[in-house]
């Protein structure tokens, strides 16, 4: 926090590639929506081919309550995802499959709620509801994913419980445990 300059702040984190797929123009158009909340900050880091254009966007609009930042080395990400507040995923609207972002694992394993903005036909819309560990908007739905971002702003104990649900989940759903648990399964049939 003190590296980057977010002393009280709450900060909304994205790390990963930065590219088509994940449709970042998405987060500047929040970012842009959320300029009067001096204590909401958006946190990129990572590469990708959109890392450039996304960059000249944020200087475009004169977004001071978001940061992008090019990779950094795997300490140093770990480092920063105990620091931040949410966990942010952002995915193209046109895709027509489900899509499960390995940051969302990183994410879960330092109990951050997720923030995420998707395709409607993706599965993890359902899983992350009824397990409670974030809010899901649909893509373009920018009305939804600004009331998320705030509902997650102002509302600590549901950050907390939803971050507790995520950790939780990930050890149901994601762990190696549980992979083990179903081969076993499948082999008992």
């Amino acid at each position: 926090r003190d590296k980057f300059k977010l002393k009280n702040k709450t900060i909304f984190f994205y790390g990963g590639n930065i590219g088509v797929a994940q449709d970042l123009d998405n987060v500047v158009r929040l970012a842009k929506n959320l300029i009067n909340f001096q204590k909401i900050h958006f946190l990129l880091v990572g590469d990708g081919t959109e890392f450039n254009r996304i960059s000249r966007l944020i200087k475009k609009n004169r977004l001071d309550n978001i940061s992008l930042y090019q990779s950094v080395n795997q300490y140093e990400y770990l480092s920063l995802l105990s620091e931040v507040d949410v966990g942010l995923i952002s995915l193209n609207k046109n895709f027509k499959t489900s899509n499960y972002p390995g940051k969302m694992l990183g994410y879960m394993e330092f109990y951050l709620p997720i923030l995420m903005s998707t395709n409607k036909e993706n599965d993890l819309i359902s899983l992350i509801e009824s397990s409670n560990s974030g809010l899901v908007s649909i893509n373009g739905d920018d009305e939804m994913f600004l009331k998320n971002t705030i509902t997650l702003f102002k509302n600590i104990k549901m950050r907390k419980k939803m971050g507790d649900n995520s950790f939780k989940l990930l050890k149901e759903k994601f762990s190696s445990e549980s992979a083990a648990d179903k081969i076993l399964f499948i082999d008992e049939k």
